[in-house]
């Protein structure tokens, strides 16, 4: 079962705040519904060397994490997006053996280069999920892996809160000093979670919590309702409640 846990605190002004985690249940052997996702990999100059060679390894490891039912798709984006090759007029493909090993294949051909240009490839990420086939049932999710070196921020944040629909979005910062501020609010706005991992190290172990948690909350559009407490809905952080995921609490304040 859901379990909840409310702690609060309050001021000598009398205001009182509050801090809100929800626990996920237990759900041994749940594959989750089946996932449609995006894998979109920074290769701007950036990200030259070590960077990018993790950022490639880091999307491996979760490409490997999806099941037999879900498809998944990689934009490669600087100043350009590039798409993975696929058939049938769409960038997915079923994350079975053949499309797993293509994937990896396509994934040892991407080079760092230009700019740096995440807002264009939200644009035609967000289209590729828009236009979907056989889309029924299938949680559409993104996994942005980059050091989250931008520029124009406030417009890469206001295209997720407009076009990101009821996809999910989850941040991978790989960097030593990684913009962990936009990768977070990334996160947040996207109903998603941010991880960050240091190039060079045991990848494996921390992106595990990424991979249970793509695209398959247990609970979803969690919402507070103001029981006569006078809550402050302007002051909810973040605005948009984190979903369930398993093996992590979502909080809020």
């Amino acid at each position: 079962s859901i379990k909840s846990t409310l702690l609060t605190y309050t001021a000598e002004d009398g205001e009182t705040y509050g801090l809100l985690s929800v626990m996920p249940p237990k759900r041994a052997g749940f594959l989750g519904a089946p996932r449609d996702v995006i894998f979109v990999v920074d290769r701007s100059g950036s990200m030259e060397g070590i960077k990018m060679t993790s950022a490639i390894r880091a999307c491996s490891i979760l490409l490997n994490s999806l099941g037999p039912q879900d498809r998944f798709a990689i934009a490669a984006f600087d100043d350009v997006v590039e798409w993975m090759s696929a058939t049938s007029g769409s960038h997915f493909i079923a994350s079975d053996i053949a499309g797993i090993e293509k994937g990896e294949t396509y994934l040892r051909t991407i080079t760092a280069r230009g700019g740096t240009e995440l807002n264009n490839c939200f644009v035609h990420a967000f289209d590729a999920i828009k236009h979907r086939q056989d889309a029924n049932g299938r949680m559409p999710s993104l996994v942005v892996l980059t050091d989250g070196e931008v520029g124009n921020e406030s417009e890469i944040l206001q295209r997720i809160q407009t076009g990101i629909g009821e996809a999910r979005l989850f941040s991978v910062g790989i960097d030593t000093s990684v913009n962990s501020g936009l990768l977070k609010r990334l996160a947040n706005l996207g109903g998603g979670t941010a991880t960050f991992v240091e190039p060079g190290v045991q990848l494996e172990e921390a992106l595990a919590s990424v991979a249970r948690e793509i695209g398959s909350p247990l609970v979803s559009d969690l919402q507070v309702e103001n029981l006569d407490l006078a809550v402050d809905r302007a002051s909810l952080s973040p605005s948009r409640l984190p979903d369930v995921f398993q093996g992590r609490a979502s909080t809020t304040f």
